[in-house]
C-alpha cells in the first residue's frame, strides 16, 4: 500500500503534465449523499454491448507496470576526510537500525541483512565519494528486493512542483503513464480534465503523446513541455489506438483539477461504469457520490463497472471512505510481522456504511490489471467478500503501510513496515500469488479505446449474465 506521501513520490515518475501533489488526507466521510452540482448529463459509453466488437489483444502484449529499479555498480574507493567519513557512517548506522527496528518482514524479506549491511558498511569505511556514497545506501536498501522500500539521495527526489504550486496549472489538460514496449517509454494518456484544450481537441485517453512542437515530450532536466503560459500554443503530435499520428494545436489554459471522476451508462443498459484520477484527493468522495446518484438517475443501476487500471496507489484514509460506499465494516488489519518491536495493528475499516443509490447492494464487477497499485485493498477485498468479480490481469498483492525517516541532509528513507491482513487470512496473504483475476483478459491502455475494450466488454457480460 502506498501512503499519500509516498503516493506523490511514485507519481511523479508518470504524470508529464500536471500538479502537485496533493498533502496527506485527514480522516474523512461522504457526509452529503446528495448532489453537490447541478445534475449533469451522463454521457453514454463509446463501448455499445451486442454492437462494439472488443479487440482481440495476444496475451504477450500484457502490459508492464513502471516501477523503481535497483542500480548496480561497481566502486571505486577514495581517500575522503574524517568529517565526510564520520557523517556518512551516521547516516548508514541510522539507515542500518530504521531497518532493523521498523522492517516490516522479521527474516528480511529472505535476506541475510546482517551480511548485506557489513558488506556496505566496509565499502563506505575504505572510503567513497558522496555520490558513490548515496548510491552505495540506494543499492543497499534495494537489496531487500520488495518494491516498496527505497532510499532517496538529497538530489533523488523526484520534481513534485514542477507543474504549479497549488491547485491549477497552465497546460493542455492531461495526464500521462509511461508504458515500456521493447525498450521504449510510450506516454500514454490516462487522464484527460474536463473543459481543458485536450478534451476540446478531441484527445481522449487511450491516445499517446508522441511529440510536443516536434520535441520530445519532456526536456533534458525531465519537465514537461506540455506546460507553458497560459494563452500559448503547442501543437502536440497524438497517436489514437488503430490510427495514424496526427498533429493537433492547442491553446494552453489554467487548468482546475475538479473531474476527478469519469462515469458513463452502457447504451442500452442500466449498467455504470465509473473509474477514478487517483484517489488520494477527499474531493473525489463527494464527485463519486454525485456520479451514483447521476447515473442511477431516476431508474436505478443493475451493475457497476469499476476501472481500477493506471491507479498506481492510494491514501488509505480516502480509499477507506470510498469503500464505504460499496461495503462496510473492518475488513481486516495492517500487522508487524516482527516479534522483536512489532508496530500496533492498524485496523482496515469501511465506515461510515454510506448507501449511495443503492450502491450497497450493487452487482459490482472491478477491472484491473498491472498497474493497479491498490489492488489487495480493492478489488482484492471485494473479491475475498464475495462482493464482486474480477476482470483483466493479475495485480500485484502487496499492501503495506511505510515508515519513513528524513534526515538532515536532505535524504529519506521509504521503509515497508506493515502488511495487510485480511480477516481470517495470514498476514500478506496476496503479497507472493498477487490479486488473481475471476477472468482473465489481455491486452495495453494504448492498444484500444473506450469503443473497443476488451476489459470492458468482459466486465459488461458478466453483469448482464446476472
Amino acid at each position: 500500500m502506498i501512503l499519500s506521501r509516498f503516493l506523490c513520490f511514485t507519481l511523479a515518475f508518470c504524470m508529464l503534465a500536471l500538479s502537485a501533489c496533493q498533502p496527506a488526507a485527514s480522516p474523512v466521510s461522504a457526509t452529503n449523499l446528495q448532489p453537490t452540482t447541478a445534475a449533469p448529463t451522463v454521457r453514454a459509453c463509446d463501448f455499445v454491448p451486442g454492437k462494439s466488437v472488443p479487440a482481440q489483444i495476444p496475451a504477450s502484449s500484457a502490459q508492464l507496470p513502471t516501477n523503481l529499479t535497483s542500480i548496480t555498480k561497481t566502486f571505486t574507493n577514495t581517500t575522503v576526510d574524517s568529517a565526510t567519513l564520520a557523517k556518512q557512517m551516521d547516516l548508514y548506522y541510522r539507515i542500518d537500525a530504521d531497518i532493523t527496528n521498523h522492517y516490516v518482514y522479521a527474516n528480511f524479506n529472505g535476506k541475510n541483512w546482517k551480511a548485506i549491511s557489513l558488506k556496505y558498511k566496509d565499502l563506505i569505511q575504505k572510503g567513497l565519494n558522496q555520490a558513490d556514497f548515496y548510491l552505495a545506501i540506494t543499492q543497499m536498501v534495494g537489496e531487500l528486493d520488495d518494491g516498496q522500500s527505497f532510499f532517496l539521495s538529497p538530489g533523488g527526489h523526484p520534481n513534485l512542483t514542477a507543474a504549479a504550486p497549488s491547485s491549477e496549472f497552465a497546460g493542455i489538460g492531461t495526464l500521462t503513464y509511461a508504458i515500456h514496449d521493447q525498450g521504449q517509454a510510450i506516454n500514454v494518456l490516462r487522464w484527460v480534465f474536463p473543459g481543458s484544450p485536450a478534451e476540446k481537441a478531441g484527445v481522449k485517453p487511450h491516445d499517446v503523446l508522441l511529440k510536443v512542437d516536434g520535441r520530445p515530450i519532456t526536456d533534458a532536466n525531465g519537465d514537461s513541455s506540455l506546460l507553458g503560459p497560459s494563452g500559448s500554443s503547442v501543437t502536440v503530435t497524438v497517436g489514437s489506438p488503430g490510427q495514424n499520428p496526427r498533429d493537433v494545436k492547442m491553446v494552453r489554459n489554467k487548468i482546475s483539477q475538479s473531474g476527478l471522476v469519469d462515469y458513463c451508462l452502457a447504451p442500452g443498459t442500466r449498467i455504470g461504469y465509473m473509474r477514478w484520477e487517483q484517489i488520494s484527493d477527499p474531493s473525489v468522495l463527494d464527485q463519486t457520490v454525485d456520479a451514483l446518484n447521476a447515473l442511477s438517475g431516476d431508474s436505478p443501476l443493475e451493475g457497476l463497472v469499476i476501472d481500477k487500471r493506471l491507479n498506481e496507489g492510494s491514501d488509505t484514509t480516502v480509499l477507506q471512505s470510498l469503500l464505504s460506499f460499496f461495503v462496510g465494516g473492518t475488513l481486516g488489519s495492517f500487522v508487524s510481522t516482527r516479534s522483536v518491536n512489532p508496530a500496533t495493528p492498524e485496523p482496515f475499516t469501511a465506515n461510515p456504511v454510506t448507501d449511495v443509490s443503492g450502491s450497497l447492494n450493487l452487482p459490482l464487477v472491478v477491472i484491473q490489471d498491472q498497474t493497479t497499485g491498490d489492488a489487495a485493498l480493492f478489488g482484492g477485498l471485494l473479491q475475498l467478500i464475495g462482493r464482486a468479480k474480477i476482470v483483466g490481469q493479475p495485480a500485484n498483492g502487496g499492501a503495506f503501510t511505510q515508515y519513513i525517516d528524513d534526515f538532515s541532509d536532505g535524504s529519506t528513507l521509504v521503509l515497508a513496515s506493515m502488511t495487510f491482513q485480511p480477516n481470517g487470512k495470514t498476514p500478506g496473504y496476496w503479497d507472493k500469488t498477487g490479486v488473481i483475476p475471476d477472468v482473465s483478459v489481455s491486452g495495453r491502455w494504448d492498444q484500444f479505446n473506450e469503443a473497443n475494450d476488451p476489459y470492458l466488454a468482459k466486465a459488461i457480460e458478466l453483469l448482464t449474465k446476472k
